[in-house]
Parts: structure tokens; C-alpha cells; sequence
């Protein structure tokens, strides 16, 4: 089945012509990280995070060329593994952080939305959240890990889902 397309929106024609101009850089990274005080189960997380990326198709946005021009589509989710590092101490995050940023996504046909769980020795979580900025920005991100706690709480306690996409 063909994917429906659509053209950039204004703002993202200007992040990539960007990261045209900043070819092989991490310049349209936007990473955030955040520290989760609770002991985490981290098969549940990990469920979150898949029905969080299930739920909104903003994270699965793939852009792509249609008669050389960059074009946005929504790919079909499958579930996925998450990255589960683990972590001495909190003051680690930052430097885990760090290399996750430095990563550079390949803009065309590729997922943009990387989350990375850190295990703690007590028990306790981070969350580190790396997309290109063509899909998000920073405040963005902020409602992603809200959303996603939401999420995990609503498994942990078996109470009902409340879906909302942004």
C-alpha cells in the first residue's frame, strides 16, 4: 500500500535546509533527558513507551524525496525494543546524555524518534529522549515524558488508558 505524503510545513523546510546546509552534523538534535524518582518496572516502560509511539504519529514521521523534493509520511508502528542503559549514579545521566546527542539521525527515510531508558542501582529511572528537530522541539519533548509517565502509571495500576495524541 502507498503511503499518503505531505509537504514540509514552513518551519520544517527551514530545518532542512539546515541540515542540508549542516550536512553529517547533529546541529537539528533536539534531546532531553529527564530523571524518573520511583522505582520503575521496566517491562512496563517499556510497554509506555511502545504505546506512546503507537498513539502519536508525529514519532513515527519519516521524510523522504517525491520528485526531489522532501516530502513527510506516517510509517506503520511496529513495536521496538528500548535501549535500557544502566547507570551508577544520576550525575551519569548528563554524560549518557552526552554520546545519545552526538548521535546523527539520517534525515531520509529514518526513524526520528530515539528514547534511551537508564536503569539506576536503586531502582529508579531516566529517560532520554533524542529526535531531530523536523518532528519536535524541546517543548515537545516535555509533553512526550509527561505523557509517557501517564501512560506507565495507567499500566502499572491497571487503570484505563487516556490516549492523547499532540
Amino acid at each position: 500500500m502507498e503511503k499518503k505524503v505531505y509537504g514540509l510545513t514552513g518551519p520544517q523546510q527551514n530545518i532542512w535546509n539546515t541540515e542540508l546546509f549542516f550536512n553529517d552534523s547533529n546541529v537539528n538534535n533536539v534531546c532531553g533527558s529527564a530523571i524518573i524518582n520511583e522505582i520503575i518496572d521496566f517491562d512496563i516502560f517499556k510497554q509506555a513507551l511502545n504505546i506512546f509511539v503507537k498513539s502519536n504519529d508525529a514519532t513515527r514521521t519519516r521524510i523522504t524525496m517525491v520528485d526531489n523534493k522532501p516530502v513527510q509520511f506516517f510509517a506503520d508502528y511496529e513495536p521496538f525494543d528500548v535501549d535500557i542503559v544502566e547507570a551508577s549514579s544520576k550525575s551519569e545521566l548528563a554524560q549518557i546524555e552526552q554520546k545519545i546527542v552526538n548521535k546523527r539521525f539520517n534525515i531520509l527515510n529514518s526513524n526520528l524518534f530515539e528514547p534511551t531508558v537508564i536503569k539506576f542501582a536503586d531502582g529508579t529511572a531516566g529517560l532520554i529522549i533524542n529526535s531531530h528537530h523536523i518532528i519536535s522541539d524541546s517543548w515537545t519533548l516535555g509533553l512526550a515524558v509527561k505523557e509517557i509517565l501517564k501512560i506507565y502509571h495507567s499500566l502499572k495500576n491497571n487503570s484505563e488508558l487516556d490516549l492523547k495524541t499532540f
